[in-house]
C-alpha cells in the first residue's frame, strides 16, 4: 500500500511539471504574439497550433503505446519536449517561429495520453474518474503556480522570463519522468494495430469526445486564448494577466476536488457535466458584456473554471470507464486528438470573427466582444446534447 502511494505521489508532481512548462507563459502568449507583429487571425492560429499537432499525433501515439505495451517512454519524450518547446518559445523573434514552437508545445502534450492511462493504470477500473478528477486536480494546481508566477516575472523582467521559467518546469518534468513506475498492461493477448483503431468506432467514446470538442472550442477560443487580450483592453497588467487565467484554473481545482471526493458518487456523472455546461457556458457568454473591470474579470472567469472542474475531468473519465485495459491508450487517444480538434478551431474562430468584427468598424475590444460571445455560445449544443443522450452510457444512468 506505501509502494503504490509513493508511485501515485511521484506521478502528482510529474504532473504538475509536465503542465507548468506548458503554460506558465499562456497568460503573455497572445499580447506577446501581437507585440511582435500579428494581427487577430495570426495570434489565433499561433494558439491553434498547439491543438493541431494534438490532433494529428494523440491517437498515432496511443495506439503505438498500446502496441509495445509501454507507456514511459512517451511520458519522458513529452517531458523532453515541453522544455524544447519553452525554449524556443522564448528565443522566437517572428510570429511563425512562435507558431512553430507552439505546436512543438502541442506535440509535447499529445504524449498527456499516455501519462493519463499510465497514471489511471494505478487504479481499478471502475476508480479512472476519480482517479482522473483527482489528476487534473494537480494538473489545474500547476498551470496556477504556473501562470501566476509567469505572469509576475513578464511584469517584473519582460515576456521572455515567463518562457524560460517553463523551460525550468520542462527541465525537471524530465528528471522526476525518470523515476516514475511501469505499469504493463496485465494479461491478455498483444493487439494489432486494427483491432485497436476499432476502438475508435466505439460509440460511447465517440460521444464522449464530441462533448469534449464544444468544451476545448469555448475554452481554448476564450480563456487559454484571447480572454488575456480582452483583460487588456480593460486595462490589465501582464502580472494581473497570471492572476486572471490563475483564477480560472483554481475554480476548476475546486470543483474538480469536490466532484472526485463527494459529487460523483452522490449526484452522478450525467448531472454534474449538465450542470457544469450550464455555469460555464453562462458566465463565459455574459462575461465580455458584464466585465467593465479586471476585478469583475477576476470573479467571472473564476465561475467559469467552476463549470469547467465539473465538466471537463468527468468526460476523460467516461472516455475509458468502459474500455478494456490493453486497449485505453488508444481510447484516451481518440478522445484527445478529437477534442484537439476544438483545441485547433476555437482560437481561429475568435481571431477571424474579431478580425471580421473590426472590419466593420468596432472599436478593438467591441470586436473582441462579439468574438467571445459567439464562441462561447457554442457551449449550447453540448447542453443539449448531453441532457439528451449522457445517460444512455453504460453504467451512467441517471439517479434518484
Amino acid at each position: 500500500m506505501a509502494q503504490k502511494r509513493t508511485k501515485i505521489m511521484a506521478f502528482y508532481f510529474l504532473i504538475m511539471l509536465f503542465w507548468m512548462a506548458l503554460y506558465a507563459y499562456m497568460p503573455i502568449l497572445s499580447t506577446h504574439s501581437a507585440g511582435l507583429g500579428a494581427d487577430s487571425v495570426m495570434v489565433g492560429t499561433i494558439i491553434s497550433s498547439y491543438g493541431f499537432t494534438q490532433m494529428l499525433l494523440r491517437i498515432p501515439l496511443g495506439i503505438l503505446s498500446d502496441k509495445i505495451g509501454r507507456r514511459k517512454p512517451f511520458v519522458i519524450l513529452g517531458a523532453f519536449l515541453t522544455a524544447l518547446s519553452s525554449l524556443g518559445l522564448g528565443l522566437a523573434n517572428t510570429p511563425v517561429l512562435l507558431m512553430l514552437f507552439r505546436g512543438l508545445a502541442g506535440a509535447a502534450a499529445a504524449t498527456w495520453v499516455t501519462y493519463t492511462v499510465l497514471f489511471s493504470s494505478y487504479f481499478k477500473p471502475e476508480e479512472s474518474p476519480q482517479a482522473m478528477t483527482f489528476a487534473n486536480a494537480f494538473n489545474n494546481g500547476g498551470q496556477i503556480i504556473a501562470m501566476l508566477l509567469g505572469g509576475f516575472l513578464a511584469g517584473k523582467i519582460g515576456n521572455q522570463a515567463a518562457f524560460f521559467l517553463a523551460c525550468i518546469f520542462g527541465a525537471g518534468a524530465i528528471l522526476l519522468s525518470f523515476l516514475i513506475a511501469e505499469n504493463r498492461p496485465q494479461g491478455g493477448t498483444r493487439l494489432t494495430v486494427k483491432a485497436l483503431l476499432s476502438v475508435g468506432l466505439d460509440k460511447n467514446l465517440l460521444f464522449v469526445s464530441l462533448l469534449a470538442i464544444f468544451y476545448q472550442v469555448v475554452s481554448q477560443g476564450t480563456t487559454m486564448g484571447f480572454i488575456p487580450t480582452f483583460a487588456t483592453e480593460i486595462g490589465a497588467t501582464k502580472a494581473q494577466l497570471g492572476t486572471i487565467t490563475s483564477v480560472t484554473v483554481a475554480g476548476s481545482v475546486l470543483t474538480s476536488l469536490f466532484a472526485s471526493k463527494f459529487l460523483i458518487g452522490r449526484f452522478g456523472t450525467r448531472r454534474l457535466v449538465i450542470a457544469g455546461q450550464i455555469i460555464a457556458t453562462t458566465a463565459s457568454m455574459m462575461l465580455p458584456w458584464v466585465a467593465s473591470n479586471v476585478w469583475i474579470l477576476f470573479a467571472m472567469q473564476f465561475v467559469v473554471g467552476l463549470g469547467g472542474g465539473l465538466n471537463y475531468p468527468v468526460l476523460m473519465g467516461l472516455a475509458i470507464k468502459n474500455i478494456q485495459s490493453e486497449k485505453r491508450g488508444a481510447a484516451m487517444g481518440f478522445f484527445q486528438s478529437i477534442y484537439a480538434l476544438g483545441m485547433f478551431i476555437g482560437p481561429l474562430i475568435t481571431g477571424w470573427l474579431t478580425k471580421i468584427a473590426a472590419a466593420g468598424g468596432l472599436s478593438a475590444l467591441e470586436s473582441l466582444q462579439v468574438g467571445l460571445t459567439v464562441v462561447s455560445a457554442i457551449g449550447i449544443p453540448a447542453l443539449l446534447l448531453s441532457i439528451l443522450f449522457l445517460d444512455k452510457i453504460p453504467g451512467n444512468q441517471k439517479k434518484g
